[in-house]
């Protein structure tokens, strides 16, 4: 006797929605009536350079982990990967990422959570709201 499966198979279309967060990145493959069909998390990290400097690897954080997310989601739903109709990818932000003439990443990225220019950025607020204060105070 073989047991039935209590599920009944749902074909595609399949949505898959990706996170990649400060300090991991998640991923999710679902069908069309929203069933939950494989789930991968992966861990990843931040750089404190010095007190105030965060930065992240690009390639590892952002473009391997969403590589490997895809490639299990795939592996552990057994699904046709060309019923896929969506991918939704939503990341922490902002972040600068500065890239040359091939869309390579130049140097590590600068998260939300780096302050290295704070003063900078308190210098131009004073200054904008200084110049601008009638304007701003009527729009908001």
């Amino acid at each position: 006797m073989t047991k039935k499966s209590l599920r009944p198979k749902i074909n595609g279309p399949y949505l898959i929605g990706i996170d990649i967060g400060t300090f991991s990145s998640k991923g999710v493959i679902i069908n069309i009536n929203g069933d939950v069909l494989a789930e991968q998390y992966v861990e990843h990290g931040v750089n404190i350079i010095r007190p105030g400097w965060v930065e992240q690897d690009p390639e590892k954080c952002y473009w391997k982990d969403f590589k490997f997310i895809i490639k299990s989601l795939i592996k552990k739903s057994k699904i046709d990967p060309g019923e896929i109709l969506g991918i939704g990818i939503s990341s922490l932000s902002p972040v600068l990422i500065p890239i040359n003439r091939k869309g390579e990443a130049i140097r590590p990225a600068i998260i939300y959570m780096d302050r290295r220019a704070l003063n900078e950025s308190l210098a131009l607020k004073k200054n904008w709201r200084r110049k601008h204060r009638k304007d701003y105070w009527e729009c908001g």
